[in-house]
């Protein structure tokens, strides 16, 4: 099977788990992410961008259902990568600032530190993109030792 195969498969399976519970955050976000990913197969493609709307929906259905902080971080850091993807860093920012609130993982913070920084830079937000670098740079420095 190639990855596209298996990502369709994985979301296919995701669909069969939500048709029996519709309350599933779980397999929401397992759809999300493998819609996220085959996005990823059509770069700069009306498939990618339809791919990634659909992802951001299932995301948005994880916040709408669950109050697990590690899901819920998760889906809005996802969100987040979708919506830089679709360079709508506005909306980007605001889910990996929510994702930042909810974790007080050092492992989790470190990309989303980075993703932000990301899309303030996008948004030409030098200085907000310099702190988040910074705080980036120095959550390395503690998760490596």
């Amino acid at each position: 099977m190639t990855e596209e195969a298996d990502l369709l498969k994985m979301i296919e399976e995701c669909d069969e788990i939500l048709s029996k519970d519709s309350s599933n955050a779980k397999a929401y976000l397992d759809r999300g992410s493998a819609e996220c990913n085959l996005a990823a197969e059509y770069i700069d493609t009306s498939k990618e961008k339809m791919y990634l709307e659909k992802a951001i929906a299932d995301f948005n259905k994880v916040i709408d259902l669950t109050s697990d902080k590690s899901l819920l971080q998760e889906a809005h850091h996802e969100i987040g990568n979708a919506y830089s993807e679709i360079e709508q860093h506005e909306e980007a920012v605001k889910h990996f600032t929510a994702a930042i609130e909810i974790t007080s993982d050092v492992h989790a913070l470190t990309p989303l530190y980075l993703s932000r920084s990301c899309s303030y830079q996008e948004l030409g937000e030098e200085e907000l993109a310099n702190t988040d670098h910074e705080k980036y740079e120095a959550l390395v420095k503690v998760t490596r030792g």
